[in-house]
């Protein structure tokens, strides 16, 4: 299934560009938590919601953001409220997917790293390995608390963003290790895991590889210049790899940025027919 993300349309016009999309032949769509408002209503509509995704807060707002692996009770609770509610407003309309926003780990970066990279110094790594466990173990607590309550959706697990952001390769194998019976999976970005390559982690095709069994879906996005939400063919990244590793139900959603147009948005849905990935 192909669909495309509402966080390319700004919160003023999601309705007008969601029509002219199913106008053009797309029936899908991602429905961002800035958008929610509209869930209600569009339940009416002729396109579908194929997923609810939360909101991942910028670099500069992960502090103020309450995280599901917080060491602070209060803080956990309230993310743990966050989700539940996207949740039930995802029952109600029998909507199966959504792609949570699992956390962070704190860490002292140096002044001189940019907090939205994932390529830090020797010292914030051994800090992040460190700490990991304990973050991993309360995380979850948090998922093991929200799929009790709402043992119908599937809770999608993405790659980290940033140095500070869950999750790295080896962290998702412990909550699946973990929360072997619980409904999880696990959210590929393109964008993200080739950032964690050119960072020295783990590549694509490893998390590819490795959770393929978990896959539900996959954010179809660039990167260029060392960031991402760029349509898919003005980058570095290898899209045709893909196709080797996604199980056949698994989502395919486009994920750019609002500041690209239509005319990149149609560049863009050639370049994927051609990769066979539509």
């Amino acid at each position: 299934m192909f669909a495309i993300s509402t966080l390319w349309c700004s919160t003023l016009d999601v309705e007008e560009k969601v029509m002219s999309l199913w106008n053009s032949g797309i029936q899908h769509f991602e429905l961002c938590e800035k958008d929610l408002s509209h869930l209600q209503s569009w339940s009416a509509k002729p396109w579908k919601i194929c997923n609810l995704a939360m909101d991942a807060p910028t670099p500069e707002k992960l502090a103020e953001t309450p995280s599901l692996a917080a060491d602070n009770q209060q803080e956990r609770q309230q993310a743990i409220a966050r989700v539940l509610s996207m949740c039930a407003q995802a029952r109600e309309h029998k909507i199966a997917y959504l792609v949570i926003w699992p956390g962070y780990i704190p860490l002292s970066l140096s002044s001189t790293v940019a907090p939205a990279t994932l390529a830090v110094d020797a010292a914030a790594r051994t800090c992040r390995a460190r700490l990991a466990p304990a973050f991993v173990r309360r995380l979850c607590r948090s998922l093991f608390e929200i799929t009790q309550k709402e043992p119908d959706i599937t809770l999608c697990l993405p790659p980290a963003r940033f140095a500070c952001e869950l999750l790295l390769h080896q962290e998702l194998a412990w909550i699946f290790e973990d929360l072997p019976r619980q409904r999880l999976a696990y959210w590929h970005n393109t964008a993200v895991c080739h950032a964690q390559e050119k960072a020295g982690m783990a590549s694509g095709e490893a998390w590819l590889s490795h959770y393929g069994r978990h896959i539900a879906g996959t954010h179809l996005e660039d990167w260029v210049d060392g960031q991402g939400l760029y349509p898919p063919g003005m980058g570095e990244v290898a899209f045709r790899p893909l196709l080797s590793y996604l199980p056949t139900h698994a989502m395919r959603v486009l994920h750019i940025a609002p500041r690209f147009g239509e005319a990149e948005m149609l560049e863009c849905y050639q370049f994927l027919q051609t990769t066979n990935l539509l």
